[in-house]
């Protein structure tokens, strides 16, 4: 019963989280595949995605990249007009390509439902490599003000890091996911993305999974 009613409470702190969110801009994580065939023009295949999606009257693309070493392109996009759509699926389906999408929101109002007030978070990371983190908080083993403790101090040591220059970043919550799932983007070399994830104390308290990404913008390969 203890566990019911710690779960009951959870939701409730994190749909109301949600609700405000919904108010907001539309966002979504893309993520294509690139169906490897033999004779596929893939750098082809790239720049008419790239060119496709930045082109959908509707659709906002604020983060586009190539993951390297792996035919995978992931995107950001807000959704300002649902009917347009069609207009993205239709090519896709025309490649024979594998995509999802995820809803997301930002931390800015997530963070902002925890009460940390989270600033200075970045659309324009420039050239060079960027990292992508996914990490999923269990609750298995805290209380829901634990839980929540542990949420707002990532919010929190977000704050720092962009703060004190480590590092260009930005942050999105899978909207409604349990366990949450958080998304991060930043800038830094592989060395100092370790000492982020230590900072963030993501082996006390989370799962995570990291990949490396070029700016598809400047993606000539």
């Amino acid at each position: 019963m203890k566990t019911f009613n710690a779960i009951c409470c959870l939701l409730s702190t994190l749909l109301m989280a949600t609700e405000a969110a919904n108010a907001d801009k539309k966002l979504y994580l893309l993520k294509f595949r690139m169906t490897p065939a033999a004779g596929r023009n893939q750098a082809q295949d790239i720049d008419t995605i790239k060119i496709t999606i930045n082109d959908i009257s509707g659709i906002d693309v604020l983060h586009l990249f190539k993951e390297l070493a792996n035919p995978y392109i992931l995107a950001v996009v807000n959704v300002e007009d649902d009917c347009r759509w069609p207009a993205l699926t239709d090519v896709l389906f025309s490649m024979d390509d594998q995509y999802s999408a995820v809803p997301l929101y930002g931390c800015e109002n997530f963070a902002k439902e925890l009460g940390v007030e989270l600033t200075g978070l970045t659309r324009n990371f420039g050239n060079g490599t960027l990292h992508v983190t996914e990490m999923i908080f269990y609750q298995a083993g805290h209380t829901t003000d634990e839980y929540l403790d542990i949420l707002k101090d990532l919010l929190t040591t977000t704050n720092d890091v962009i703060g004190e220059n480590i590092a260009k970043m930005t942050c999105f919550r899978v909207l409604s996911d349990l366990p949450i799932r958080m998304i991060y983007l930043s800038n830094v070399h592989p060395s100092q993305n370790e000492l982020l994830i230590k900072r963030f104390k993501v082996a006390e308290t989370a799962q995570a999974t990291v990949r490396a990404y070029d700016n598809l913008n400047d993606h000539v390969c």
